[in-house]
């Protein structure tokens, strides 16, 4: 993996791609549970904005369609 990151230079999409790829395992290798922890818990309170911002969408275009 090391020997991976060491080609330079990278274009700008390569270089996402690579740090995208680093940064996943990186997640996957971390020993510390409290970071996992967060993690879970930043994409938790994602999803719950989602669906908040979903059923808000929803009921909006039920009071417009009612009126």
């Amino acid at each position: 993996m090391t020997e991976q990151l060491q080609y330079a230079p990278l274009s700008s999409n390569e270089h996402l791609l690579d740090s995208a790829y680093v940064h996943h395992a990186w997640l996957r290798f971390a020993a510390s549970s409290k970071l996992r922890i967060k993690m879970y818990e930043w994409l938790i309170i994602r999803k719950v904005k989602h669906l908040i911002a979903l059923r808000l969408r929803v009921s909006m275009t039920k009071c417009l369609s009612g009126h």
